[in-house]
């Protein structure tokens, strides 16, 4: 039999990486193309803190523009051919910020449409109605029906979503665009 490969990046039960990782689900979502193990290792060496994000202590206790720095570093890390442009996003915008050339990346206290009581981070990839689709690296654990569906408008892989409400921390979202490329690139992924 044969192992089912996931477009998303999942997390392992020992860790609080979920914002490395919400990073990573970003750079597949917008690139397309797999984070490779020595990108990562790179990447992984110029993140600050990364006994807080190896243990359970996650992103608390480190400040916004840090976390800023972090994703930047991070981005640049996987890549020497492409920019990245990010900018912290409201709430309010938070639907209007994921199009065909960007994503976002938020915080997460509550409950998604398939999970419960969540304390994470995701990559937001799409929008579907009312609800932001979402590159979630835990439901894989917690969820024995684990699917990942593509977006047909923006060719993105996810696997959970939510309403903007509540459950989304309002000081901590990230919209990140593919300078330059973003359009190209989605024009023949999609295709």
């Amino acid at each position: 039999m044969r192992k089912r490969i996931n477009k998303i990046y999942t997390q392992g039960y020992f860790d609080g990486a979920c914002f490395i990782y919400s990073i990573a689900n970003c750079y597949y979502a917008l690139t397309g193309k797999k984070v490779s193990r020595p990108a990562w290792n790179k990447a992984i060496k110029n993140v600050p803190f990364i006994q807080n994000f190896m243990g359970d202590e996650g992103t608390g206790g480190i400040e916004n523009n840090i976390l800023m720095c972090i994703l930047e570093n991070f981005l640049s890390s996987l890549t020497s051919t492409q920019d990245f442009v990010i900018k912290k996003e409201q709430k309010c915008n938070l639907s209007n910020a994921i199009t065909k050339e960007s994503v976002t990346i938020f915080a997460i206290l509550g409950n998604t449409d398939n999970q419960q009581n969540l304390d994470h981070w995701v990559c937001g990839v799409a929008t579907l109605n009312k609800s932001i689709m979402i590159a979630c690296s835990w439901i894989g654990y917690d969820n024995v029906q684990y699917r990942e569906s593509r977006d047909l408008t923006t060719g993105r892989w996810y696997n959970d979503g939510i309403q903007v409400g509540p459950a989304i921390v309002g000081d901590c979202i990230y919209s990140i665009t593919l300078k330059d490329k973003g359009i190209k690139y989605l024009e023949t992924h999609i295709n």
